[in-house]
């Protein structure tokens, strides 16, 4: 058995690779109604009887291991690969245009908030809210005036943050991850993106799709990798 997907209490879409290294196209194409090709060097899938070419009639379609572009065709699958294939047909998905909703992950060394936690839920106002969350992507809505991620934070219980000449990040909790981390600090690295995109939290409005990313590496708190 190779590529494929299994049910797991760590969320949905979990895979396993046993047996022999693939790469991520051979991953694809083992799927059940899912297919994968590479033409005139623009990605090509099918799904569920449909066909979608990057580049034509409004299509676009990227292909990330977390926050990295990559090649279906040449990257093998690792463990621990976060794949996010995204096809865009150009149509509008019928959202009202005061509403926005997207995902948000923050990490700390490997170890992912818990935003179905009631400390978050009770935190969320008619502005913002964490909902329709699927451990361990969580969704979010915004409705009405768009607002900032540095203003998501400043909502939250234990989170703050600023950008003094780099990010700065307040952590505040009864675990080993308590803390405040500085991009400029020696030993951590904080990398604060949407999708692919570096952003920066005090000027970017969330917009509908948005998938957040914060990671934060450090050696001032436990490493957490498995």
């Amino acid at each position: 058995m190779y590529f494929h997907f299994h049910k797991s209490a760590h969320g949905p879409n979990e895979w396993s690779n046993e047996k022999k290294v693939i790469t991520l196209e051979r991953g694809l194409n083992l799927l059940p109604g899912i297919s994968y090709k590479k033409q005139g060097g623009n990605h090509v899938i099918g799904y569920d009887g449909t066909t979608y070419q990057d580049g034509r009639s409004g299509v676009d379609i990227t292909i990330h291991e977390r926050t990295e572009e990559i090649d279906p065709t040449k990257y093998e699958v690792q463990h621990a690969d976060q794949y996010w294939v995204h096809i865009s047909t150009g149509r509008k998905s019928g959202t009202s245009g005061d509403t926005r909703s997207g995902l948000l992950m923050f990490d700390i060394n490997n170890r992912r908030l818990d935003f179905t936690a009631s400390k978050y839920q009770r935190a969320g106002t008619k502005q913002f809210q964490f909902a329709n969350s699927n451990p361990p992507y969580y969704g979010w809505t915004n409705t009405g005036e768009p607002i900032t991620l540095a203003e998501v934070f400043d909502q939250l219980p234990d989170i703050s943050y600023s950008n003094r000449g780099g990010h700065t990040i307040k952590y505040s909790s009864s675990d080993r991850y308590d803390g405040i981390y500085k991009s400029r600090m020696s030993g951590t690295e904080i990398s604060i993106r949407q999708r692919a995109t570096d952003i920066d939290p005090t000027s970017y409005q969330l917009q509908d799709g948005d998938i957040l990313w914060v990671y934060v590496h450090t050696d001032a708190a436990p490493d957490n990798e498995h």
